[in-house]
């Protein structure tokens, strides 16, 4: 998707410590409702996943022609990425305008089918209005929104949404079928691996 540079750029400062934190076992306690990530740094974490978004928004491939940012925020997202930091300036942070939610996915009626669900990577939803861009995706389990709001008068309100900002990540568990944007998607797979179990 990028440069050669930019790959490593982002592989050391934000991929090889997002990846790490959600698969090591010994930062994770389970529960029934939640999930508790330990050792987690909101900063990084944040850069992490917007460096998710920001990537598919750069990206030539199909999957992810609709995700697009308007040109001036995907200057400010780049540069708070290579800079390595959430400030746009000296008065505001990216996470002002920008919130992030995690939520963990699965059947609380089947282990196997939760299992299934792990291993589903579900193509970009993007919704887009006026003053609000939202962009979601599915991976390993774990549902990824990104909300940009362009509203000023939100600035504000949205201080406190999103990734906490505390040293562990709390995940809830959602059945997914309470989830609109996955409900069909992931209904599909799940006939897929019925009628051809061998995918």
């Amino acid at each position: 998707m990028l440069c050669h540079d930019c790959e490593q750029l982002f592989s050391s400062n934000f991929e090889q410590y997002g990846i790490s934190l959600l698969r090591r076992s010994k930062n994770i306690v389970k529960g029934n409702k939640n999930i508790i990530v330990y050792n987690y740094q909101h900063d990084r974490f944040y850069l992490y996943c917007l460096s998710i978004f920001w990537r598919m928004a750069q990206s030539k491939l199909d999957e992810f022609k609709n995700v697009l940012f308007p040109p001036r925020v995907s200057d400010i997202i780049r540069n708070c990425l290579l800079m390595n930091t959430l400030a746009i300036n000296e008065r505001m942070d990216i996470n002002e305008i920008m919130r992030i939610n995690i939520i963990k996915i699965y059947d609380p009626f089947s282990e196997k089918r939760t299992y299934y669900i792990q291993n589903i990577l579900c193509p970009c939803h993007t919704d887009y209005t006026n003053n609000e861009y939202k962009i979601s995706f599915l991976a390993e389990g774990l549902f990824y929104t990104l909300r940009l709001d362009l509203n000023k008068n939100n600035f504000e309100k949205n201080k406190n949404k999103g990734l906490p900002l505390g040293k562990a990540l709390k995940i809830k568990k959602y059945d997914y079928r309470e989830i609109t944007e996955l409900h069909y998607s992931i209904d599909c797979a799940l006939d897929k691996t019925r009628k051809y179990p061998f995918i």
